[in-house]
């Protein structure tokens, strides 16, 4: 440990040499040129078709990017919504990849969104062996921070190469480092319509005095504080706060947490207020791990507005069909052995099949009008395929003390839809709250 946290001593010592000037608003950001590249070079995509669901496909993806590096992403299409499609590209966080979030994916996909999820640099399908990306030193992590800022252009270039996307609303997604590359790339990129940032921070100064990360907590009892403000400074040409005030006057939502050990609430609140307007911020009372339902339906409503089709007019109302309404049975099965990844099963059936071309969707009352699919493909916790049980799992994390502030374990009340072809709701079956023993089903 001593030898390592030596060598990043030395490596910094050199890299600082070009440190920059701490940053304030409006300060030109060092390395200007560093996020350019060639255009023109061809992308050389691979697309393969992975599966395809009822709202939408998933495709495998691969292009080459700057610096000759190939660059492997998901791609989800939207069957359900009108063409050319809105796009959100997405980044995970550190030593994660692409498939880490597929449940957000997911959520943007069946809404009506094209999603485009790389692997970071060193991440994922681009991971090289005896490179750790959690681990990696100074000189290593900031190559990864440049490196995927690229990758991120290439990706906007690929979307435009599809004829059902709309190149005008393409938004950004990224959790945790993707936050902290993303401001970077969004600030860089013009081309970004709005960017929904989760859980991110700025200054590398204030991250390396105040995370609580372990590797972060051992290298302050090895370094003094100009080595610290050395190794922030060699990190200076990806620093979020040199960029995310370029990301106005394009739309910004930002989410962090109040106890956040890993990226400190001081990063986070660094990041919020060197953006510039219009911005929207929130704070949850919380560590690095946000509540979901929160990040998913405030970011699925911030692009619903920002990344809106110009003049587009609201679909009109649906009208159920005079057929007999389906009889909906739910069950729900819970294990909650380990209380950090509680498991929900939830299933449901019809007395009689369900019309062509309809389904079933768990709905939340106290949520945005949003019907959640469940499936009877095989996947998402189905047993079987097409045998008429619909079904979905859940995995929960702790139940967040932040969850009484907006409803607390009513949130969680649900109820299942049968829903035909067009999203018409033809009946309606109470579930109960779903994290403890649901209430009979009201038919």
């Amino acid at each position: 440990m001593k030898r390592a946290i030596a060598g990043m001593i030395m490596l910094t010592a050199v890299i600082a040499l070009c440190a920059a000037a701490r940053a304030e608003q409006g300060v030109e950001p060092p390395w200007p040129t560093l996020f350019d590249y060639d255009a023109s070079q061809p992308l050389l995509a691979d697309l393969k078709l992975m599966y395809e669901m009822p709202q939408y496909k998933q495709y495998h993806v691969s292009f080459y990017s700057a610096n000759g590096q190939r660059v492997t992403a998901l791609y989800y299409e939207p069957l359900k919504a009108r063409k050319p499609f809105p796009a959100i590209v997405c980044v995970h966080g550190a030593a994660g990849s692409k498939e880490d979030i597929k449940i957000a994916y997911d959520f943007f996909a069946t809404r009506g969104f094209a999603v485009l999820a790389i692997d970071a640099a060193l991440h994922g399908e681009r991971a090289v062996e005896h490179i750790n990306a959690l681990r990696a030193d100074w000189y290593t992590l900031r190559h990864i921070y440049a490196q995927t800022v690229l990758d991120l252009r290439r990706a906007v270039d690929w979307l435009e190469t599809r004829p059902d996307v709309d190149p005008s609303r393409i938004g950004y997604f990224g959790v945790s480092m993707g936050t902290i590359i993303g401001s970077t790339f969004c600030g860089v990129d013009k081309r970004i319509a709005a960017a929904a940032l989760i859980i991110g921070g700025a200054d590398f100064h204030l991250f390396l005095r105040h995370s609580q990360l372990p590797g972060i907590v051992i290298m302050r009892n090895f370094v003094t504080e100009a080595e610290l403000d050395a190794v922030a400074d060699s990190l200076a040409p990806v620093d979020p706060q040199y960029f995310v005030g370029r990301i106005a006057p394009r739309p910004a939502m930002f989410m962090n947490g109040r106890q956040d050990y890993a990226i400190s609430p001081e990063a986070g609140a660094r990041l919020q207020d060197l953006a510039g307007e219009p911005k929207e911020t929130y704070w949850y009372d919380g560590g690095h791990l946000p509540p979901f339902d929160q990040v998913m339906l405030r970011t699925a409503n911030f692009f619903k507005k920002h990344l809106k089709k110009s003049g587009e007019k609201p679909a009109a109302p649906q009208t159920a069909p005079a057929a007999p309404a389906p009889e909906i049975r739910v069950s729900i099965k819970r294990d909650f052995t380990d209380p950090a990844h509680r498991i929900v099963d939830i299933s449901a059936s019809t007395a009689k099949p369900l019309p062509a071309g309809a389904s079933l969707a768990l709905f939340f009352p106290l949520l945005p009008q949003r019907n959640l699919p469940l499936y009877d493909d095989g996947t998402h916790g189905d047993a079987k395929a097409a045998d008429g049980v619909w079904s979905f799992r859940f995995i929960l994390g702790p139940h967040p003390q932040e969850l009484e502030i907006v409803g607390g374990e009513k949130m969680y009340e649900a109820a299942i839809r049968a829903l035909d072809a067009n999203g018409a709701v033809l009946s309606e079956a109470g579930a109960g709250i779903i994290t403890r023993e649901p209430a009979a089903s009201k038919q």
